[in-house]
């Protein structure tokens, strides 16, 4: 299962080496290009396939309390571009203690964090099954730990709604091998979202899957991986049934080969790409 989330990108942060030090703490500068041939619409072209270049600044405020702020920026690689406008990159600003974490700004939603990572586990054409929001803006985003539960909420309050836009609670738990995330989003003016995801390690191969409602519509996915091979078998909110399989080549430790194939009905799609990390 791939893993989402400001949590997850926060922690990231803390613990990287590559910084620049400066008065008030450690500047992080880490990012990911992605570049590739793809097969779409029955043409051939030269892609982007999700690059980012990130800044990440962190401050130690004694008593285990942390200020923190990341900006990613989302980038074309194959048209030498950084992308502009709304929701286009992560940016924040936040606390963290022993707590948990406080985050404002645009990030990953929680609903991605707590149950679209188990269903949407490919790199491009995967996820036609998850309804809920890739990521939020104008939100404030908290998760703590209750027990063996890590809870995650958040708010999302736009200038231009009601003072509240949208509420969601989210809570990810394991119990014995498996792992189970379920969150609830309620909407102003618009369709509330509840959905449930789970994930098991059987032997060496993963097993994973989710279902979600979002007004009428109702989806499901299922997924398996094993040896850098993963299948996704999706059926989206109106019925139609989606097939992708994805194969990463490990070259290094930070670069990669990727391969992915979806099928939609009648329609083939497919892309190869050479990912670096840094």
């Amino acid at each position: 299962m791939k893993k989402h989330g400001i949590v997850a990108a926060i922690s990231a942060v803390l613990a990287s080496p590559l910084t620049v030090p400066v008065a008030f703490g450690d500047v992080v500068v880490s990012g990911s290009m992605k570049t590739g041939v793809a097969y779409e619409d029955n043409k051939w072209a030269i892609v982007d396939n999700g690059s980012a270049l990130a800044f990440e600044v962190d401050h130690n405020m004694g008593e285990d309390q942390t200020v923190f702020a990341l900006l990613e920026f989302n980038v074309d690689s194959a048209k030498g571009s950084i992308l502009s406008g709304e929701d286009e990159g992560v940016t924040v600003v936040g606390l963290t203690g022993d707590w948990g974490l406080l985050s404002l700004g645009t990030q990953d939603s929680t609903l991605n964090s707590v149950v679209g990572g188990f269903m949407d586990v490919g790199e491009r054409y995967s996820g036609s099954a998850f309804l809920g929001q890739g990521s939020m803006m104008n939100s404030a985003f908290m998760a703590m730990q209750v027990g063996q539960i890590e809870v995650m909420g958040d708010l999302q309050m736009n200038s231009n709604g009601e003072d509240i836009d949208s509420a969601t609670i989210g809570g990810l738990f394991e119990i014995g091998e498996v792992a189970i995330g379920v969150a609830y989003q309620n909407n102003d003016g618009s369709d509330d979202y509840s959905g449930v995801g789970a994930a098991i390690n059987l032997s060496g191969i993963d097993f994973a899957g989710g279902y979600n409602e979002m007004g009428s519509d109702n989806a499901w996915a299922i997924n398996t991986s094993v040896a850098g091979l993963t299948v996704e078998y999706d059926q989206d909110g109106v019925g139609v049934d989606s097939v992708t399989a994805t194969y990463a080549l490990e070259l290094s430790e930070f670069a990669f080969v990727v391969a992915e194939w979806n099928g939609t009905g009648s329609e083939n799609s497919g892309i190869v790409f050479l990912q670096m990390d840094f």
